[in-house]
């Protein structure tokens, strides 16, 4: 009996694009762990309304083809800086040895990449996906849970291959971080009253079907990026009326979410802030917790980017071409 391909099995390949859509000649494959990866192609098949002298119904027509999906991925000091990469472009890296700095932000443009599976049949078949770019990243510090990251995925095209992207792929070194790793502060003050953060980073690509072009087989012909948008949510155990009354009067301030292990980190800075007004609801007779959406934006900060991103580890470099 022919075996069902199981997941375990299964791997998740990465490779940066020259063009949108388009390998260097010499594709370089990046290894990387994950937990899911939702990423895969559809087409409809479209009812038409043509009459042909009967009630039964002529053949259907296809729509055009769609690749999107989440991927979700372990948060750890090594092999996510190939995410933000991804979601950012190639950082500016310094250190002359480890441990090396690497500093992530909101570039003029966002790389795109092929996103590869490997499916354990008999031959093995890899379904890859071209001219994908990350929509969102979107991830929560806090709770006992597995600290995960999960990217919300837009590409073009699917085909089967029968051989792997690069046979002798890049595979990085995984140091898990976890949430206790994590520490926030506000307005340059440490918080420890703040059981969790959510946070969202939106590069609001440009899916619309007017990307779809003449001649292209019935993909996508580009996935423009558009303005970053940088939201979230903190929630705090209400103790006193400071963040409360921030809200209410739109004050502008900071946040730093940053993780920790030993001499590696991950710092997320929005630097640019306003909570939303948002009063605490009475749930009850339990503590009552405050939960204060806000949004990040640039004005001023000398950083010039919504959110600046600092890997530290021993990792040379995240090279993507943008």
């Amino acid at each position: 009996m022919t075996k069902q391909a199981r997941g375990y099995q299964s791997t998740l390949m990465i490779g940066f694009e020259s063009a949108y859509r388009t390998q260097p000649s010499t594709p370089a494959g990046i290894l990387l762990p994950f937990n899911t990866n939702g990423l895969k192609s559809s087409r409809e098949k479209n009812t038409p309304a043509t009459i042909f002298n009967s009630r039964n119904p002529v053949e259907p027509f296809d729509g055009f083809t769609t690749v999107n999906g989440d991927i979700v991925v372990p948060l750890d000091a090594e092999a996510f800086g190939w995410w933000l990469a991804a979601c950012f472009g190639s950082p500016v890296t310094t250190g002359a040895s480890a441990p090396y700095s690497h500093v992530f932000k909101v570039p003029d443009g966002q790389p795109s990449f092929a996103v590869e599976k490997k499916l354990a049949l008999t031959p093995v078949v890899y379904p890859r996906c071209d001219g994908v770019k990350i929509n969102s990243m979107s991830f929560t510090a806090g709770g006992s849970g597995e600290a995960t990251v999960s990217l919300s995925c837009e590409g073009a095209n699917e085909t089967l291959e029968s051989a792997p992207l690069d046979a002798t792929p890049v595979t990085p070194f995984f140091d898990r971080f976890s949430n206790f790793m994590a520490a926030l502060k506000v307005g340059g003050t440490v918080v420890a009253e703040s059981p969790s953060v959510s946070l969202q980073i939106n590069n609001q690509l440009d899916t619309g079907e007017d990307n779809f072009c003449l001649g292209s087989g019935g993909v996508r012909g580009d996935l423009p990026e558009g303005i970053v948008g940088v939201s979230g949510t903190m929630t705090t155990l209400f103790k006193n009326r400071t963040y409360m009354d921030m809200a209410m009067d739109g004050t502008e301030t900071s946040l730093e979410l940053k993780w920790t292990k030993g001499t590696k980190s991950m710092t997320v800075m929005l630097a640019e802030l306003q909570f939303a007004r948002n009063t605490p609801a009475i749930e009850g007779p339990q503590g009552i917790k405050l939960e204060l959406p806000f949004q990040s934006y640039h004005r001023a900060d000398a950083a010039n980017s919504v959110v600046v991103v600092t890997l530290v580890n021993s990792t040379s470099g995240y090279p993507t071409g943008v």
